[in-house]
């Protein structure tokens, strides 16, 4: 995500379609900052767009522990979503093989509150993960 230095932090109340997972995250606001919209398999199948603030900046209100996770490709990323709803919530970068993204967790915008009127505001930065990551999603046949 790119920033200006100049942009002011905000927080964002954050959760899962049935409430059972709920957090804030602290960040540059949205309306001055980059988002990332990604082509790969999976941000694709889970409409994700990512901002990326420090571990710390994510505080989970309820939930945390319940959420379910998967893995795919390297296996070196959990994507966490809701047990209940299905919500995707974030990536997990702990287990990253770089430190840089070690420092930071993947937010999925559309858990905001009010997503849906922020969306079609944003920056978005395209990404072609399809190329980028792998292994590659096979689809499945018919």
């Amino acid at each position: 995500m790119s920033v200006n230095p100049s942009t002011s932090i905000q927080t964002y109340h954050a959760n899962c379609h049935c409430g059972m997972i709920t957090f804030s995250v602290r960040l540059p606001d949205l309306a001055s900052s980059k988002v990332v919209s990604c082509n790969c398999s999976i941000c694709t199948k889970n409409g994700y767009l990512f901002v990326y603030p420090k571990c710390e900046d994510v505080i989970f209100h309820s939930g945390e522990l319940k959420m379910t996770s998967y893995r795919f490709g390297h296996a070196k990323k959990e994507h966490k979503f809701c047990p209940t709803c299905g919500t995707s919530i974030l990536i997990d970068f702990s287990q990253a093989d770089r430190e840089i993204e070690r420092q930071v967790t993947a937010i999925n915008v559309r858990t905001f509150v009010g997503a849906g009127d922020l969306i079609k505001d944003l920056d978005l930065k395209h990404v072609d993960g399809k190329t980028k990551l792998g292994p590659a999603y096979i689809e499945p046949l018919p």
